[in-house]
């Protein structure tokens, strides 16, 4: 697992990442930021770390799923790799 995957992980996996991911992307820090954030996206983040508490295993990847489900298909592979890119950049800010 490269390094930006990794951090990307991690921060998934903190609670109340999406708003850590959309102070970055708000301020600019994440100018390559791939996806358009919207309220819809923190309801779901919201929900998921309710039901999933602190020590859900999967919470990472639904939160990936949430962040990424209104992407075009044909974009997804890109996108991950920015995306990683991106957390990777914020959390070396911080």
């Amino acid at each position: 697992m490269g390094e930006s995957t990794h951090d990307l992980r991690s921060l998934l996996e903190q609670q109340g990442s999406y708003g850590i991911i959309a102070a970055g992307a708000a301020s600019g820090q994440l100018s390559c930021f791939p996806i358009r954030l919207f309220a819809h996206i923190e309801d779901v983040y919201r929900r998921i770390e309710t039901a999933g508490g602190d020590r859900f295993a999967g919470i990472a990847s639904l939160k990936l799923a949430a962040l990424v489900h209104e992407e075009p298909l044909a974009s997804l592979h890109a996108c991950s790799r920015q995306l990683a890119c991106a957390i990777s950049l914020l959390r070396s800010q911080r």
